[in-house]
Formats: C-alpha cells, structure tokens, sequence
C-alpha cells in the first residue's frame, strides 16, 4: 500500500475479503479486510468508498470487543468523515479511540488521534489549536519513531509554524524532517506527493489536491481538550 501501488493493494485486500466471505466470516474475521480495503480507499481520497467499509469493519470489531481494533477502525473513519465535513461524527470517533488507546498504552495510535485532533481544529479555523495537537503527536512519536507517520504530520505542521513566525520550532521540525525523508530514502516526487495530501492550505481545496496527487500516483510514497 505504501509503495504506492494502489491497485496491486487493492487486488490482495479484495482477495483477502473474498477469501474471508468464502468461509463464512463475512460478520467476523472479514473486519480485517474492511479496515484494509476501507484504509487503501482513505488514502487515494476515495472516501464516499472507504466509509461503508470502515462502518462495516468497526461495527464487528465491537461485536468482537477488540479494543485495539476498534481504535484503529475508528481513527481511519474518523479521517474519512472529517474529510466529508462530517465533524461531529470525526470527533466522535478520534475521542472514542485516544480513550481507548490511553487504556492500552498504544503510543503510535495515539499520536495518530492528536494527528487528526489537529486536522479537526484546521477544518474549524483553530490553526493555534491543530499546531499544539501536532505538536503532541510528534512528542509520542520521539519514543517510537515512525518516520512516515511523522512526515505526514510534519507537512501539516511546518507552514503552519513558518506563517506563524515560530522560527525556532520551524527550524527544529525541519531537522526532524530532514532526518525522516533520509530514514524513508523518499524520491522528490514522492515528497511532493506527501505535501499535496497532507499540507493544508497550501494547495488549496480537496478537488485540486485530488486532481494533483492523481497525476503522481504511481510513485512511492512514503485549544481544545480531547479525549
């Protein structure tokens, strides 16, 4: 999925799901192609496609009372009705899984809930409050370095800390980008990929970032209290 192969991705989930449905677990292990195939469908901004499949998966996930699951599911729906402008349902969701994640002491999912904490403050115009969320992410990741989960945080986080004239904190996040492309060993396109998905602002509406990230597709990629 990450190497930006999304049919060959698509192909393996839809299999997987087939499989699942084939024995009989179309309301039981099949969440996992779900979460899968819902994810793969959040990333190329499918999201009218993703969010049937990730209400599905999470639904079972409950039924199955997987804690960690349920987290997961729920951070990428939550992303797919943030992008929808469904904020209510996004927020939600991302206070369901930091509880969640708190209780199970998973730090990469956690990040991942301030990550999105800090989309839904941008949606609302709080770009003070989507900065300290950010912020926050970047601080659990230091433990557990993920280095393309922090790009995609850091190409939220960098204009925002240029326009606001935090010249310090620009310049220490952008080490730490540096350090991340050199760890993802990312090719230029590849970058601009990951700042026309993640950057708001920037590019401008969710059409033209669709439209531009279509046409570098086939290269790889890689406040508020809550909770």
């Amino acid at each position: 999925m990450f190497t930006g192969d999304w049919k060959k991705a698509h192909s393996c989930y839809q299999q997987s799901l087939d499989a699942f449905e084939a024995d009989g677990e179309s309301d039981n292990l099949a969440c996992v192609a779900y979460q899968s195939l819902g994810r793969l469908f959040v990333l190329q901004r499918q999201f009218s496609q993703a969010i049937p499949l990730l209400e599905r998966g999470i639904a079972i996930r409950r039924h199955r009372q997987e804690q960690k699951g349920i987290a997961e599911n729920a951070i990428h729906l939550a992303t797919a009705y943030l992008e929808c402008n469904k904020l209510r349902e996004a927020e939600a969701l991302l206070n369901e899984a930091m509880q969640i994640c708190r209780e199970i002491d998973d730090r990469m999912s956690m990040a991942l809930c301030h990550s999105m904490f800090g989309s839904l403050e941008a949606k609302m115009g709080n770009m003070e409050g989507a900065i300290v969320q950010w912020q926050q992410a970047l601080d659990l990741l230091r433990a557990a370095p993920m280095p393309s989960i922090e790009l995609q945080i850091l190409a939220m986080l960098l204009p925002q800390l240029l326009r606001t004239g935090r010249i310090r904190e620009l310049l220490l996040a952008s080490g730490r980008a540096l350090s991340a492309f050199y760890r993802q060993k990312l090719s230029p396109l590849a970058i601009v990929r990951l700042i026309v998905l993640n950057a708001p602002g920037i590019i401008g509406t969710s059409l033209n970032r669709k439209r531009i990230s279509h046409r570098v597709s086939t290269t790889a990629l890689k406040v508020r209290k809550y909770g």
